[in-house]
């Protein structure tokens, strides 16, 4: 299933050069309708990424399954900030609904299962995607992808978490050392980054792109950064949050 972005469909543009510097970056749909997800987990303060896409009722967001369910719990008083900006909430704070994962996250922590779906509550009678738009998205692509783009709010040094960021690949790879079958890219974005879109056929000016995974984790050592990908067992979840 694919679904275009909420501003129309994406105009073929070309790709930003590839990199893996965490170079900012908001353009257009990518600097509303993506932003920083926080929340609480076994007492502790966090921050992940989020993103609204494109839905029936408008109101869907795709992240992290880690950051919402992680040992056993799940996360308490979750909140949206679409288009954070350093001090800037552009489009308000959000209040999440209801939360889906893959019970094969919930249970067994298998990253290729690492993705969550949440619904946010209307403000004001409109739903977040009538305030922010919302990305394309994707669903069961071949492992052979076009080029990728990867966004979040990564949050430890040598970034604050207050800015959105961006890593640029030609493709995704395969290859995950953690047995996973995830997508990855070298990338320098630090934890913070954990439920940022990973998007293909992505337009530079108008930052509208389709949602293909979301980031997932990194490991200590390397520069490789991994994303669950959005396949049939994400559809489904995707499904049972969109309750027009």
């Amino acid at each position: 299933m694919v679904l275009d972005p909420s501003t129309g469909p994406v105009r073929g543009a070309p790709m930003p050069a590839a990199d893996a510097s965490g170079d900012r970056y908001n353009a257009g749909l990518a600097g509303s309708a993506v932003g920083q997800l926080f929340g609480t987990e076994d007492g502790q303060d966090g921050a992940c990424t989020a993103t609204v896409v494109a839905s029936k009722s408008g109101s869907v967001l795709a992240t992290a399954g880690h950051c919402v369910f992680l040992d056993g719990q799940w996360a308490q008083d979750l909140e949206f900030v679409p288009g954070r900006d350093r001090r800037r909430a552009p489009y308000g704070r959000w209040k999440v609904d209801s939360v889906a994962v893959d019970q094969r996250w919930a249970k067994g922590q298998d990253w290729s299962h690492d993705v969550a779906f949440l619904r946010l509550a209307p403000q004001e009678g409109k739903s977040i995607a009538a305030v922010t738009g919302a990305q394309g998205i994707s669903f069961s692509l071949p492992a052979n992808t076009p080029p990728v783009t990867l966004l979040g709010y990564p949050g430890e040094e040598p970034f604050d978490g207050t800015t959105l960021r961006r890593c640029s690949a030609p493709a995704a790879a395969t290859d995950d050392p953690a047995g996973a079958r995830s997508w990855g890219m070298a990338c320098e974005m630090t934890a913070g980054f954990s439920g940022g879109p990973v998007l293909t056929d992505l337009d530079p000016t108008s930052g509208a792109g389709y949602v293909i995974g979301v980031g997932s984790h990194y490991r200590l050592a390397s520069n490789d950064r991994w994303s669950a990908r959005l396949n049939d067992d994400a559809l489904a979840l995707y499904r049972s949050m969109d309750n027009p």
